[in-house]
């Protein structure tokens, strides 16, 4: 992710067309990474947050690495340096079938 001046920039994950997602972003006001799950439709409504240092904050880029599955985020921030992981879940009349 390159240098913005946005307050928050990243993707949804997990997105449904009657509008629950999970938010992977960087967010400036509190200087960190966050897997937001406050608008999902199943599950905890929490938070995690990859507080990042005065040297990551002044870098030019953000490396990302994100790892989604049926129910599970992982991110990976700057090569490891921090790591989150989360459950998140798709609605169920948005789930796949197995069939």
């Amino acid at each position: 992710m390159n240098k913005t001046t946005a307050e928050r920039a990243g993707l949804h994950v997990h997105a449904t067309s009657d509008g629950h997602y999970t938010a992977i972003v960087f967010d400036a006001q509190i200087g960190g990474v966050v897997i937001d799950r406050q608008n999902v439709a199943n599950g905890d409504k929490g938070y995690r947050v990859a507080k990042l240092s005065d040297t990551e904050l002044a870098a030019d880029t953000l490396d990302l690495r994100v790892f989604i599955d049926r129910g599970c985020v992982e991110v990976y921030v700057d090569g490891g340096k921090h790591a989150m992981s989360s459950y998140s879940f798709l609605a169920m009349a948005h789930a796949p079938s197995n069939s």
